[in-house]
C-alpha cells in the first residue's frame, strides 16, 4: 500500500485557471512548497483547490468508470465487452484495475481535500472566498466518502492529511458513521453566519456550478442522495435514523433547490440539454452540476473522458466520426417509452433532424432505433434504421455534434459535460420522498413535471393510488429520464431490485419472461437463424457472470488487502473471499 500512498502525494498538487475549472495544469509537487505563500495567495490558492477536483476527470472515475461501465449491466445497458475483469460484464475481481484505480482516485481526491481545507483554515485569510473554498473541498470529499460508501461499503476514513507515507494503513470504519460524518458536513456548509467568521456555499457567491464548481444547490442535492441512500437496501438495519426523518430531509432539500428560483425545468427541451453538453454550452436553468473536461487536453493533459464514444452511437464512420460502440441500449429499454412499432423500425431519415416522434420526447433521443450511416458528415450526420433491437445504442450524447471535427473523429476522447445534478433529478428525487411519506398524489405531480417536459403523457394520479404503484412508476421514470448519466445501478442497488431488473429470481435461477430470459432466447434465435451474426453471446457474459450475492458489492482492491495489515485478505467482503458482511441481514437480497 505505501508505494500507493506515495504516488498518491505525488499526484496530490494539480492547478486551475483562477476564473474556472476549465484549464488544469499539473506542476510538479516541488513547486507547492511554500504554504504561507500559496494559502494567502487567492490565484495560487485556486490552484490548489483545483487538486481536489482533479479524480472527478479521471478516466476510473466519471470518466467512463462511473459514468458508462459502471452503468453498463443493468436493465438498461449491456456491453458487447467480453474481455475479463471489466465491470461492465461483470468479470471485475479485486485484482481488476478498474477497482484498483477507482479506489485509489476517490482517495487521492479525499487526501487533496484533506490538505486544502486544513491549510486553508490555519493560513488563509478569513472571508467569504476563502470560506466558499473550504466548503467546496468539504463538499467534494462527502461526495467522494458517499461514493466509497456506495461501492465498498465500510472503509478506511480519515480527515487529516496524510503526513507521510509511514502511517498509511488504517482499518475500515463503519458506513454508519461516515454517513453521519457526510451528514454534518453537508448540513455545516449551507450555514453562512459572517458575524461568526462563518461562511458557507451560496448559489452565486464566490465561483458557482457554471464555471464547474460545486455551490449551494450541489450541496442540498447531494444531502438528498445522502439521505435517500441511508433508507436504501445497503443501509437497511444499520442506521438507526427513522426513516420517515430521512425522507422528511430530502423534501426539505429538494424543495429548497426547486423554489430558489435559480433552476427551471421548462427552461430548455430535454434534447437541447445534452446537445448543449455534447456542445459545451452552458445550460444554468437545468444543470446544478456538472464535470467539464474539453480545454484540458489541448494542454497535453491526459483525459479520457469517453462519454458518447465508449456508449455512443454507432458504427464509426472513419476519419469523421468515432464512436466505440461497446454499450448497447438492453432490448426492453425503448419499451419504457412505449413499446416499438413497425413505423419506428422501417422509418428512414438523411437529414440533421430526429426520425420518429414519438409521444414522449426521449424515446427517439435516448432510445435511438438509428445508426449513423457511412455517408454522414461532420455536423451532418444521415441516420440509417436499425432493425434488431438487441442492437441499438443509446443516444444520449450525439458526439457527432461535438464543437470540432477532430474531436468528432476522435475514438478515445469527447468533450461531453456530464451533469452530476440537474434539476429534474431534484423532482424525482422529491417524488420518491413524497410516496414514502405515503402522499402518493404529490409524488405522482413531481413526476408529471418532469414528464410535460418530455411531451410525455402524464400519469393520472388515479391509477397510481399505492406506494408500490407509484415507486414502480419512479423507478421507471428514472430510467426515462436519467439513463446512461451514471445512476441506474446505484438506483437499483438502493432499491434491492437489481437481481429481480437482470433476471435472475431470488434462488440464482431465470424468471420468465425477464432480461436474462430474453436474451437467451434472442442468442438461440441468432444461432439458428443468423449463424450468431448480431452477437448477442458477447451481451451474455454480463448474465452468465452475475451474482446475486457479491455483484451489489465491489471486492476491496488487493494492492489494499495485500500491504494494509489492518484490512487483511479475510477482513475482504463477503462473496469475494472475505468475511466481511457488506449487509446486515441474514438474506442480503431477494
Amino acid at each position: 500500500m505505501k508505494k500507493y500512498i506515495i504516488a498518491l502525494l505525488a499526484a496530490a498538487s494539480v492547478c486551475v485557471s483562477c476564473s474556472d475549472l476549465d484549464s488544469l495544469t499539473v506542476p510538479p509537487r516541488g513547486e507547492m512548497s511554500n504554504p504561507e505563500l500559496e494559502y494567502t495567495d487567492p490565484g495560487i490558492r485556486l490552484q490548489i483547490l483545483a487538486g481536489v477536483y482533479s479524480p472527478l476527470y479521471k478516466e476510473e472515475l466519471w470518466g467512463s468508470g462511473l459514468s458508462i461501465r459502471y452503468e453498463s449491466a443493468t436493465d438498461i445497458s449491456l456491453s458487447r465487452l467480453v474481455k475479463s475483469g471489466a465491470t461492465e460484464n461483470n468479470t471485475h475481481t479485486e485484482t481488476s484495475q478498474w477497482v484498483t484505480k477507482s479506489w485509489f482516485y476517490l482517495y487521492q481526491g479525499i487526501n487533496a481535500a484533506n490538505e486544502f481545507i486544513k491549510n486553508a483554515r490555519e493560513i488563509a485569510p478569513v472571508n467569504a472566498l476563502t470560506g466558499h473554498e473550504i466548503s467546496e473541498a468539504r463538499l467534494l470529499r462527502a461526495f467522494y466518502y458517499f461514493t466509497l460508501v456506495r461501492l465498498w461499503g465500510d472503509v478506511p476514513f480519515r480527515t487529516e492529511p496524510l503526513a507521510n507515507v509511514n502511517d498509511t494503513d488504517i482499518p475500515r470504519t463503519n458506513a454508519v458513521d461516515i454517513y453521519k460524518f457526510i451528514v454534518e458536513e453537508l448540513k455545516d456548509i449551507q450555514i453562512t453566519k459572517p458575524e461568526e467568521g462563518k461562511y458557507g456555499l451560496e448559489n452565486f457567491g464566490g465561483r458557482n456550478a457554471k464555471t464547474g464548481h460545486v455551490n449551494l444547490a450541489t450541496a442540498q442535492m447531494l444531502l438528498a442522495d445522502v439521505y435517500l441512500n441511508m433508507a436504501g437496501f445497503m443501509m437497511d438495519g444499520r442506521i438507526d435514523t427513522p426513516k420517515e426523518e430521512l425522507y422528511k430531509g430530502v423534501e426539505q432539500m429538494c424543495n429548497a433547490v426547486i423554489n430558489s428560483g435559480v433552476y427551471d425545468i421548462n427552461a430548455n427541451s430535454y434534447s437541447k440539454v445534452f446537445l448543449n453538453a455534447v456542445q459545451r454550452i452552458d445550460t444554468p436553468k437545468e444543470v446544478i452540476w456538472e464535470i467539464r473536461t474539453d480545454k484540458l487536453r489541448p494542454q497535453g493533459i491526459l483525459i479520457d473522458n469517453r462519454i458518447g464514444k465508449y456508449n455512443g452511437i454507432g458504427p464509426r464512420v472513419k476519419a469523421v466520426y468515432g464512436s466505440y460502440n461497446f454499450i448497447f441500449q438492453t432490448c426492453n429499454f425503448r419499451d419504457l417509452y412505449g413499446r416499438i412499432s413497425k413505423d419506428d423500425i422501417e422509418a428512414e431519415n438523411t437529414t440533421d433532424t430526429y426520425a420518429v416522434k414519438g409521444k414522449d420526447d426521449r424515446a427517439d433521443w435516448n432510445a435511438r432505433h438509428m445508426i449513423v450511416d457511412a455517408k454522414s458528415k461532420y455536423m451532418h450526420p444521415v441516420w440509417k434504421a436499425r432493425k434488431d433491437l438487441f442492437n441499438y445504442y443509446p443516444g444520449k450524447f450525439p458526439t457527432i455534434y461535438a464543437p470540432t471535427p477532430e474531436e468528432c473523429a476522435d475514438m478515445n476522447f469527447a468533450g461531453t459535460r456530464l451533469a452530476m445534478y440537474r434539476i429534474a433529478e431534484a423532482h424525482l428525487f422529491l417524488a420518491e420522498a413524497l410516496n414514502e411519506l405515503g402522499r402518493q398524489s404529490e409524488a405522482v405531480a413531481q413526476v408529471n413535471i418532469v414528464r410535460k417536459r418530455a411531451h410525455a403523457t402524464e400519469a393520472s394520479a388515479a391509477d397510481y393510488t399505492t406506494k408500490e404503484q407509484v415507486f414502480n412508476l419512479i423507478v421507471d421514470e428514472r430510467a426515462r429520464e436519467l439513463c446512461f448519466e451514471g445512476k441506474r445501478r446505484f438506483d437499483l442497488i438502493r432499491w434491492n431490485i437489481y437481481g429481480e431488473k437482470m433476471g435472475f429470481a431470488p434462488d440464482g435461477s431465470k424468471i420468465e419472461g425477464g432480461l436474462w430470459d430474453l436474451y437467451t432466447k434472442a442468442e438461440l434465435k441468432d444461432k439458428e437463424e443468423n449463424a450468431g451474426k448480431n452477437k448477442i453471446s458477447e451481451k451474455m457474459v454480463v448474465f452468465s457472470n452475475f451474482d446475486l450475492k457479491k455483484h451489489y458489492i465491489l471486492p476491496i482492491p488487493e494492492t489494499e488487502t495485500s500491504r494494509n495489515p489492518l484490512i487483511p485478505p479475510t477482513d475482504q467482503n463477503e462473496g469475494w473471499g472475505g468475511n466481511h458482511k457488506w449487509h446486515y441481514s441474514s438474506n442480503p437480497v431477494k
